[in-house]
């Protein structure tokens, strides 16, 4: 299965000018990115929010179930934050992406790998250098999945 899978990218990756190829992942992974971002911040939001709340509810002696609705809610954010690793993803996307977009101005600009290359040469290696940046990128996420994996084994091993 992974061998077909890599034969279909391969031949997508063929029939795609080097711009759509470069645009498409860096949109993806920088879309990818700021969601994770966005869950990452917000979890940790509520988790400062919450937390600073605990603190007076329990002093003030208000009803036991305020002081136990927000250590939940602290539990929850942290759980989740930690079972999904948003901040982890947020930095592979954004790394990512910023490396497509840096080999693209190096193809563009025709520096480093492209340098004194013809246009078909220049497309070749570029095709092949945002190749083995995705297939790093993979190797990468795939470590990425086995933590978050690792993590709800975790949680599942505690109740």
């Amino acid at each position: 299965m992974c061998l077909k899978k890599k034969i279909k990218t391969t031949k997508v990756l063929e029939e795609k000018t080097p711009e759509q190829l470069c645009y498409e992942q860096q949109n993806y992974n920088s879309n990818n990115a700021s969601k994770c971002k966005n869950w990452y911040l917000g979890l940790s939001v509520i988790t400062l929010v919450a937390s600073l709340v605990t603190i007076p509810v329990i002093a003030a002696d208000c009803p036991k179930y305020i002081s136990i609705a927000s250590a939940i809610i602290v539990a929850l954010a942290n759980g989740l934050t930690s079972i999904f690793n948003f901040h982890e993803k947020w930095l592979y996307h954004r790394n990512l992406a910023e490396l497509l977009k840096a080999e693209f101005h190096n193809y563009k600009w025709g520096i480093r790998d492209y340098k004194g290359l013809k246009n078909a040469e220049k497309e070749a290696v570029f095709k092949n250098n945002v190749r083995d940046l995705i297939d790093k990128g993979n190797l990468d996420w795939s470590s990425l999945e086995s933590m978050e994996e690792k993590g709800k084994k975790k949680v599942e091993a505690s109740y």
